[in-house]
C-alpha cells in the first residue's frame, strides 16, 4: 500500500512539475486564464485598385471561443517597414509587448515598403494615398475578425498617417498614439544629414538603406542598431514619397477635425521634430483628451531605443486608460 501511494505521490509531483513547466514556457496567466505564447500570421490585403499591402498579425494564444477585444495597427515611419515593430533583440519587439497585454497586434507594410504592392515611381506615394488604404484595411480586418474600432500608433512619417486616417474615418478608430512625429517643419539636424535633393535623385523613387539613415536609431543600443542594419541593407529598397513629403509640410490640413483621444510622446533625442514643432501640433488640434510626453527618453524610434520599457509602459498606460 506504501508502494502505491509513494508511485502515486511521485506521479502526480511529475505531473505537477510537468504542468508548471509547460505553463511558464507558455507564459500562462493563473489570474485570467490566458495562454501568452505569441502567435504570428501574414495577411495580404486589397487595399486599393492594384494594391495590396502586407499585414503582420500577432497575438497571444486564447481559450476557444473567447473574442477579440482590443486591437492596435501599428505604422511604420518612411525608411523601415512593420519589422521595426518586431525587432527581435531582448524585449523591444512592441507586437509582442502589446500581444502579451491582450491586444490584438497588426504592423502594416505601407505601399511601396517591405511585402506590399510596389508602384512604378515611389514618389507618388503619400499621406493622403496611404491613410485612404488603411481605411481599406481597418474595414478589411473589422469584417475579418469581428473586432470594434482599432487603435492607432504611428512613428515619424507613420504619425500623419494615423491622424489622416482618424480624420477621414473616425467611427473606425479609437485611440490614438504618435510617437515622434514632425508636423509642420522638418528638424534642422535631419534636413542637413537627409536633405532633399537626395530623395529627389533617388532611382524611379526608391532608395537603399543608406548611412545617412543612421543618426535617426542613435538613442539605440549597439546590438539593436546591428540588427537594423543587417535586417534593412537585405531587404529591398523602399519608396521615398514620405521623405519628399517632411519638405512639403504640413501635409495635414484642418487640424481642429481630430478630436480622438490621443496620447503624443516626443523629445530632444529626436533629430527630425523639435518642441516647438510638437506644441503647435497640441494647439491645432481638436482633442479634449490630450497626454503630451516631451522627455529627454524620447528620440526618433524610442520604442527600439535604450529607454524602450519607458515607452512601452506608457503607450500601455494610455491605452488601458490610466
Amino acid at each position: 500500500m506504501r508502494k502505491i501511494f509513494a508511485t502515486w505521490f511521485f506521479m502526480m509531483f511529475l505531473a505537477v512539475f510537468v504542468i508548471n513547466y509547460d505553463a511558464k514556457a507558455a507564459h500562462f496567466d493563473e489570474k485570467s486564464y490566458e495562454f501568452k505564447q505569441i502567435q504570428e500570421f501574414s495577411h495580404y490585403i486589397p487595399a486599393d485598385a492594384g494594391v495590396t499591402l502586407h499585414v503582420k498579425e500577432k497575438v497571444a494564444r486564447r481559450l476557444i471561443g473567447q473574442q477579440v477585444s482590443k486591437a492596435i495597427i501599428l505604422l511604420h515611419g518612411g525608411g523601415t517597414d512593420h519589422m521595426i515593430y518586431d525587432v527581435p533583440v531582448k524585449g523591444y519587439s512592441l507586437m509582442n509587448f502589446l500581444a502579451e497585454h491582450g491586444y490584438d497586434v497588426y504592423a502594416v507594410d505601407n505601399l511601396g515598403f517591405g511585402a506590399s504592392t510596389r508602384p512604378t515611381d515611389g514618389r507618388t506615394i503619400s499621406t493622403e494615398t496611404s491613410a485612404k488604404q488603411l481605411i481599406a484595411v481597418i474595414r478589411h480586418l473589422q469584417a475579418e475578425k469581428g473586432i470594434g474600432k482599432v487603435d492607432l500608433l504611428g512613428d515619424g512619417t507613420g504619425a500623419w498617417q494615423s491622424v489622416k486616417a482618424s480624420m477621414e474615418a473616425p467611427e473606425l478608430v479609437g485611440n490614438v498614439i504618435l510617437l515622434s512625429g514632425f508636423y509642420f517643419k522638418i528638424g534642422d539636424v535631419a534636413a542637413q544629414i537627409l536633405p532633399e535633393q537626395m530623395f529627389l535623385d533617388a532611382p524611379n523613387g526608391y532608395m537603399n538603406f543608406v548611412p545617412q539613415l543612421y543618426p535617426l536609431f542613435i538613442s539605440s543600443e549597439p546590438e539593436v542598431m546591428e540588427w537594423v542594419q543587417n535586417y534593412y541593407n537585405e531587404t529591398r529598397s523602399f519608396s521615398v514619397g514620405f521623405f519628399l513629403e517632411s519638405y512639403r509640410l504640413p501635409v495635414i490640413e484642418d487640424l481642429e477635425k481630430f478630436d480622438k483621444r490621443v496620447l503624443i510622446m516626443n523629445g530632444p533625442g529626436d533629430i527630425a521634430s523639435s518642441k516647438a514643432d510638437v506644441l503647435e501640433l497640441v494647439t491645432k488640434i481638436g482633442s479634449k483628451d490630450i497626454s503630451f510626453v516631451y522627455a529627454n527618453k524620447v528620440g526618433h524610434i524610442p520604442f527600439i531605443e535604450w529607454n524602450y520599457r519607458y515607452i512601452q509602459q506608457a503607450v500601455i498606460k494610455f491605452l488601458d486608460g490610466q
